[in-house]
């Protein structure tokens, strides 16, 4: 390993506790500090004044609907028209990208999203749609009905009329910059300024997609591993050089294999394309020094539609 590795590594030991250390699966079964209601190992050292709660906010629309036939996804970066062949007379399917953001008009009784924006290609070309939150059932499919009716104003100045389903969650781009050195001692997540070379190269490189990362931790080698956990939930562990560079070890995790102390307590989800949608618990956004994003620490994590606490992995 080369002697930066092994600063590195050093840099990371002494930033840990004893108790942070028994936390590795070397050492594991030894006692965690007890762990506060918002995600953090209790340290009376800080503030018992809870953070402000973060606002759950829509962030993707998905509408459709027929006669004639048409969809649009929507979210906070913009929409996506899409129109098959033959609605309103078209000879071929149709798509046009429209730049705009969801509004929500949560006030009202009973609630109402607006969604408006101006086409990529031409700023002129104004779409609108307007949702409010009542049960909605497309007359050509089978199946419950959707929770909000919709009625959508083309560029054209025709009204077509659809269904919606409204994901909702924190809108991350205003989520609180983690402060890793602010952590308690058995946070593992206070080692990602030093970590987030290795972090990069695992989520590229290990070969698996990356969903989250549950933990990561120096070892006894000089390397630094990282529990991977793919889009289909298995778990792998990569070890890499602190400094990213070298060889990429990958190990798949057995189901049955032992539970990792301090497991997503936080979890990471690396930056990518698309943002991921989390409605419940604290997020915190992770950047390295350039200020560039690098993800998102997620304490209290839940389940798909932020209601109930999701088992952490073995």
């Amino acid at each position: 390993m080369a002697a930066t590795g092994a600063a590195l590594i050093a840099t990371m030991l002494a930033a840990m506790s004893p108790s942070a250390l028994a936390s590795t699966p070397s050492q594991a079964g030894a006692a965690r500090a007890p762990v506060a209601a918002t995600g953090q190992a209790a340290d009376p050292s800080r503030s018992s004044v809870a953070p402000a709660p973060q606002a759950v906010v829509p962030l993707a629309l998905r509408c459709t609907g027929n006669e004639p036939g048409w969809r649009l996804d929507a979210g906070r970066d913009g929409a996506l028209l899409s129109r098959p062949e033959g609605a309103a007379g078209l000879e071929r399917a149709a798509e046009e990208r429209f730049r705009g953001a969801p509004v929500p008009l949560d006030f009202l009784d009973p609630p109402w999203i607006v969604w408006r924006g101006a086409a990529v290609r031409d700023a002129r070309r104004v779409l609108a749609l307007s949702a409010r939150r009542e049960a909605c059932s497309d007359t050509m499919a089978d199946g419950p009905p959707s929770g909000w009716r919709a009625v959508l104003s083309l560029p054209d100045g025709a009204a077509l009329a659809g269904c919606c389903t409204v994901r909702r969650g924190y809108d991350l781009a205003r989520s609180p910059t983690a402060e890793p050195r602010a952590k308690p001692a058995d946070d593992w997540s206070r080692l990602l300024p030093a970590l987030a070379p290795a972090v990069r190269r695992c989520t590229i490189d290990a070969g698996v997609a990356v969903e989250r990362i549950s933990k990561a931790w120096p070892t006894d080698r000089g390397t630094v591993t990282l529990r991977l956990v793919d889009l289909r939930g298995g778990l792998h562990d990569c070890s890499v050089d602190p400094s990213g560079s070298g060889v990429v070890a990958l190990r798949a995790v057995s189901p049955e294999a032992p539970a990792l102390p301090g497991a997503d307590a936080p979890r990471f989800l690396p930056a990518r394309e698309a943002s991921p949608i989390i409605a419940c618990g604290r997020v915190e956004r992770v950047v390295d020094a350039g200020a560039r994003l690098l993800g998102w620490l997620h304490y209290d994590a839940c389940d798909a539609d932020g209601t109930a606490p999701v088992p952490a992995p073995r």
